[in-house]
């Protein structure tokens, strides 16, 4: 078995030879490690090129200027060929056996099963002190609702860095390339794992998410400080829901048809749902049962959308 971890790094030098390192130092030792360089202009590249010296599993992949964290991922997948994927992100620690542990509850599907799975992460500090034990628990959502195609179109249930994917799902999200309608390319694998194949959650924690204030996405603590900030914000979060639903109709429009699968006539409908009066929305959420996880995030959903 192929295992390709990749890594799009963007001036990355305070933390990403930690990261690297362990890479390396997996207990699983057959995979290689591809980097993309997303146009640095700090001492990133100085770095990798180090590692690229000392471990033949370091490659360099060509850079075709910036894309963007998801559009440099999407490109990465393009470029690699491999049987299983893993997504790293420069700042983050990885535990010794994330790979292993990954691998050893896998189970390769000969039916051309597009495949994803994630594990729980530990939110950690700038200095990797834990923050909490559990990146679920920390951000208030429950892992089931990755498993569902009506909450996966509206919410990301899944970190890239915490996941793994196989070749047939990597195949379908390389239609997306060139898009500029997909938020995050973990954001895509999720929601296509659940139109065409299955999504797995492994319990434990695999990584150390490292919160800082670079961070491109991080995890946010769910508190009343986080309910009054996000609620005082309601253009921008108008704004965030218009992106899923253009997501989802790229995703659509990409997939028609298939007409088919489960899931077609609910991504259908929220790729269309802007078009309608409020009512006939609240329609189709209730129809296709679409919604955030956690009473709060949905009730502010249900009323902004």
């Amino acid at each position: 078995m192929k295992v390709a971890v990749l890594l799009s790094s963007y001036n990355g030098e305070k933390y990403i030879s930690h990261l690297i390192e362990t890479i390396l130092g997996q207990t699983y030792k057959n995979f290689d490690l591809y980097i993309r360089d997303d146009g640095s202009k700090d001492f990133t590249l100085e770095k990798i090129e180090k590692y690229k010296k000392l471990d033949k599993r370091v490659h360099f992949v060509e850079s075709q200027g910036n894309l963007g964290s998801s559009g440099s991922f999407l490109e990465l997948l393009y470029q690699v060929e491999a049987d299983v994927y893993f997504f790293a992100d420069q700042d983050d620690s990885w535990l010794s056996n994330k790979i292993e542990t990954f691998l050893d509850l896998y189970i390769d599907e000969n039916n051309k099963t597009p495949v994803l799975m994630f594990s729980d992460l530990e939110v950690v500090d700038d200095n990797l002190n834990i923050i909490d034990k559990s990146f679920f628990k920390y951000q208030n959502i429950n892992p089931i609702h990755a498993f569902s195609l009506a909450t996966a179109i509206a919410q990301n249930s899944v970190t890239g860095c915490a996941m793994m994917i196989n070749r047939e799902l990597a195949i379908k999200m390389c239609h997306f390339k060139n898009s500029k309608n997909i938020i995050m390319h973990d954001w895509l694998a999720l929601i296509i794992a659940n139109l065409y194949g299955k999504v797995i959650f492994i319990e434990e924690s695999t990584i150390k998410y490292r919160q800082h204030s670079y961070n491109v996405i991080g995890a946010k603590p769910w508190s009343i400080e986080f309910i009054i900030k996000a609620a005082g914000s309601p253009q921008s979060l108008r704004k965030r829901i218009k992106l899923t639903v253009l997501q989802a109709n790229e995703i659509y429009n990409t997939f028609i048809t298939d007409s088919h699968l489960p899931g077609y006539n609910t991504l259908k409908s929220y790729a269309s749902i802007l078009s309608y009066k409020k009512p006939k929305k609240l329609f189709i959420l209730n129809k296709y049962g679409i919604k955030k996880s956690g009473m709060l995030r949905n009730l502010a959903f249900r009323a902004l959308i």
